[in-house]
């Protein structure tokens, strides 16, 4: 199960505090990734997104061009 949404389902915020205010802001706020693996005790790196090549990569690349192709040729027979 799912604890933060079971939590903001059954422990909404208690009556009198408010989300706005002087000190709130408009601009959505996110984490540093890497702050995030250290409280998270994850390893150095763990959470990036860097583009991982493989040795599918190329053949896939290839079969998503062959399928756009194929799909191009044929919308070109309807009409």
């Amino acid at each position: 199960m799912d604890q933060l949404a079971n939590f903001t389902v059954h422990f909404p915020l208690a009556p009198g505090i408010s989300t706005a205010g002087p000190n709130t802001s408009d601009t959505p706020r996110t984490l540093n990734p890497a702050f995030v693996e250290v409280l998270m005790g994850w390893p150095a790196g763990w959470t990036g997104f860097a583009s991982v090549e493989t040795a599918w990569s190329p053949w896939l690349r290839r079969m998503r061009f062959e399928l756009w192709r194929l799909s191009c040729a044929m919308g070109e027979g309807e009409e």
